[in-house]
């Protein structure tokens, strides 16, 4: 098949497609080593690492060029783009040469292959070493960051932790000093209640009296308190009635004592006023003021 020929040459890399029995040889890199005598076919080496040097004969209609290949210069022999560069130089022709020298020469080639390989191999290793520790930087970038946020975070939780707790604790005093205020409102309420009931009571509004402390009782926090207040007061009045009563009793026995002294001074003014009476009429009349 004359068309095939320039595509397909000696030393060229290949790629193997549209296998039907072996199907897993699809895919696989080789380089083409020389072909039958009417070109449909080529012996080709494989390249991959399970199978390097693996020699197959393939129809050339089941041969591709890979042209991801650079071309290569060696031995000062230009062998194209996609061209291995091991194979290539194997096969580049050398006139003259015995089969020793071509042998040694071929493992040589292979030699340099090998390291070619291992170059490219310890090429991409330090691409993906170089990879890796630019991933490595990155992401102890965003740890510090995520840690620096997270600290900052913590820190503002904690500040608010304690200003709950400060206005918790406010928040507790508040409620305890409106407590003593209420406390003392009502007492004081209390205290008013008892004072408007006994005024009412003064005035002689025992009804309203009444009405005024059963309101008062049920709106105040502590009936019983009012209870006592009224108690407390009717008791401190009862005691400034008896205090008073006793007064009264000592004032009105110093005005009878006075009342007495007062009709000697006048009986006394009488007699140094009038002429002597006889005896006997001053017996009669000491008489008539006693009775």
């Amino acid at each position: 098949n004359e068309d095939l020929r320039p595509k397909l040459r000696t030393g060229l890399l290949v790629r193997i497609v549209g296998l039907i029995s072996a199907t897993d040889w699809n895919g696989q890199l080789g380089v083409c080593d020389s072909p039958n005598e009417d070109g449909t076919r080529w012996t080709v080496r494989l390249q991959n690492d399970e199978d390097l040097g693996l020699i197959k004969s393939l129809k050339a209609e089941n041969l591709e060029a890979d042209i991801s290949q650079a071309s290569l210069h060696l031995y000062g022999v230009n062998f194209g783009e996609g061209i291995d560069e091991g194979f290539a130089a194997l096969a580049a022709p050398k006139p003259q040469e015995d089969s020793a020298a071509a042998v040694a020469r071929q493992e040589r080639l292979r030699e340099v292959r090998a390291l070619l390989g291992k170059r490219n191999q310890a090429r991409k290793l330090q691409k993906d070493l170089a990879d890796q520790r630019e991933q490595i930087h990155t992401a102890r970038e965003e740890f510090l960051r995520q840690a620096n946020k997270h600290s900052a975070i913590a820190k503002s939780l904690q500040r608010k932790k304690d200003e709950k707790f400060k206005h918790e604790r406010d928040n507790e005093k508040e409620k305890e000093h409106h407590g003593l205020l209420l406390g003392k409102i009502d007492l004081a309420r209390q205290r008013d209640a008892a004072h408007e009931y006994w005024d009412k009571i003064k005035a002689g509004h025992e009804t309203q009296a009444l009405r005024y402390i059963s309101t008062m009782v049920a709106t105040v926090a502590s009936p019983a308190r009012i209870v006592v207040e009224v108690a407390r007061l009717r008791a401190h009045v009862k005691e400034s009635l008896a205090k008073l009563r006793t007064e009264a009793g000592l004032v009105a026995d110093r005005l009878r004592e006075k009342r007495h002294q007062l009709e000697e001074l006048q009986r006394e003014e009488r007699r140094a006023t009038q002429p002597e009476r006889p005896r006997g009429s001053q017996e009669q009349a000491a008489k008539r003021l006693r009775s």
